[in-house]
């Protein structure tokens, strides 16, 4: 696969001062005390998904393709939204990516991703078709260095028409809207060949544009 590095447009000044005057309201919070939510469990030759007192656990055991483990939840789209996810590094056994993936639907054929190496070295923000026979949009930063022995938060916003992506609350990359699928509610993990990995918390939140504050 190749990745290529988008010419950057510029972001107006005032775009990005709209990340903080937002009240958030929580659509989803997901601590994985329960499975309430229905998250796949499983435990076959090609994967492994099981919830205990530290989190989701999932795995990849299979040899050539990645996978996922998500959800379709019923909450109300909201224009303006931010994704927030811990997830630790488990297991690796082999060189790969893990991260989070949004906007499908069940057919999977468009699917965004956000995601790291098990190095910690680089970071990948891609909208591809299900089994990489088309990819649509493609970001690749290999000078992103983040500590993949620790929990790592993973944030996506979206303000107005752009995204904003975080890693451990450093702003990675900005990108238009335009260049992601939004085609459905999917939320979930993707996980490459021979990693595991333990989900800690999922949070999604609406943001309300605090006009009290913007007044003052």
């Amino acid at each position: 696969m190749v990745y290529y590095r988008p010419k950057q447009k510029t972001i107006p000044i005032k775009t990005l001062n709209k990340q903080s005057p937002f009240v958030r309201q929580t659509l989803l919070f997901e601590k994985f005390q329960n499975n309430q939510n229905q998250w796949e469990i499983v435990d076959t030759i090609d994967e492994t998904a099981y919830i205990d007192e530290e989190g989701y656990h999932v795995s990849n055991k299979n040899e050539k393709r990645w996978h996922h483990f998500s959800i379709h939840p019923l909450i109300s789209p909201a224009k303006d939204r931010i994704v927030q996810c811990i997830i630790e590094l488990e297991e690796c056994n082999s060189y790969g990516q893990f991260g989070l993936i949004w906007g499908f639907d069940k057919s999977l054929k468009r699917v965004n991703r956000f995601t790291i190496p098990v190095n910690g070295k680089g970071c990948s923000i891609v909208q591809f078709e299900k089994n990489y026979k088309n990819i649509f949009y493609g970001f690749y930063d290999p000078y992103v260095s983040i500590d993949s022995n620790q929990p790592i938060l993973f944030e996506i916003s979206r303000v107005d028409r752009y995204y904003f992506f975080r890693l451990n609350k450093q702003l990675v990359y900005i990108s238009h809207v335009a260049h992601f699928t939004d085609i459905g509610r999917g939320i979930g993990f993707y996980v490459e060949p021979g990693i595991k990995i333990c989900v800690k918390k999922l949070r999604i939140s609406s943001l309300t544009r605090n006009t009290t504050s913007s007044s003052q």
